[in-house]
């Protein structure tokens, strides 16, 4: 449509993004939008370019936190650069690793000067950063969100893989009041609200909770990413169509 039309809007450039599926790339390959379309590889453009901006999305976003969280004590340099700098290598180059860790740091539940200095006092390991340290991330938020909390242990994982499990499965997204009438349970802020660098939880109960990126179920489905049987389910297919929701151990849903 927009290649047959394109010449009735001339003025007018659009911005399309995707991943690079083999029916969008072969769409673009038509005889008529491939001499007006320009591609754009991201993974073509210089590392540089990406930790640079990376480096100012961390800069700006974290010493914010600084100017709206009166709350609490900030040193006048915090961040420190040495902070961005650890923060910048951690990310190596990946956008949601670097916008988990605002997301984490951020939280109006904690401190946070404690998570920052608990995010950078982590071992630096080449082996644990950029694509592969996105799972060290999400094992290490999740295991923060629980420590200390005053609930039987089992009865807090089998709650969080019951909880968690319906948000990311099902086929809408669902507000807390119905999330809780499905689950038929009233518990549920209790595993909610420690896990908001991960899930969009509104604070108005109206709007529905929702994942912020496909990398954290992707995680949460993957044994071979999240080795933690806490916290690893697994989805299997009934029948076609159909997904029911397997917990590691029982109380899932």
């Amino acid at each position: 449509m927009l290649s047959c039309y394109s010449d009735e809007i001339p003025q007018v450039k659009f911005f399309i993004t995707g991943c690079p599926e083999p029916w969008i790339h072969s769409g673009f390959q038509l005889e008529l939008p491939q001499p007006i379309t320009e591609v754009l590889r991201l993974h073509d453009v210089e590392h540089s370019l990406v930790n640079s901006d990376i480096r100012l999305f961390l800069r700006t976003l974290v010493s914010n936190i600084a100017k709206t969280q009166s709350n609490c004590n900030f040193t006048e340099d915090w961040p420190s650069p040495n902070d961005i700098d650890i923060l910048c290598k951690k990310a190596a180059g990946l956008f949601i690793y670097a916008s988990t860790l605002v997301k984490f740091i951020k939280s109006k539940y904690y401190s946070p000067t404690e998570r920052l200095a608990f995010i950078t006092s982590l071992p630096q390991s080449p082996t644990h950063e950029g694509k592969s340290g996105i799972n060290l991330l999400y094992t290490q938020i999740l295991e923060q969100a629980f420590c200390g909390i005053d609930v039987d242990e089992e009865e807090l994982y089998s709650q969080f893989r019951s909880v968690v499990g319906t948000v990311l499965l099902v086929f809408n997204p669902l507000q807390a009041k119905a999330l809780s009438t499905l689950l038929r349970t009233h518990n549920i802020s209790i595993t909610l609200h420690p896990l908001h660098s991960v899930l969009l939880v509104p604070d108005n109960g109206v709007n529905p909770i929702q994942v912020f990126h496909k990398s954290f179920p992707d995680f949460l489905m993957d044994q071979g990413q999240c080795r933690d049987k806490r916290f690893f389910y697994q989805p299997i297919s009934q029948s076609p169509g159909d997904i029911a929701f397997k917990p590691q151990t029982d109380g899932g849903v």
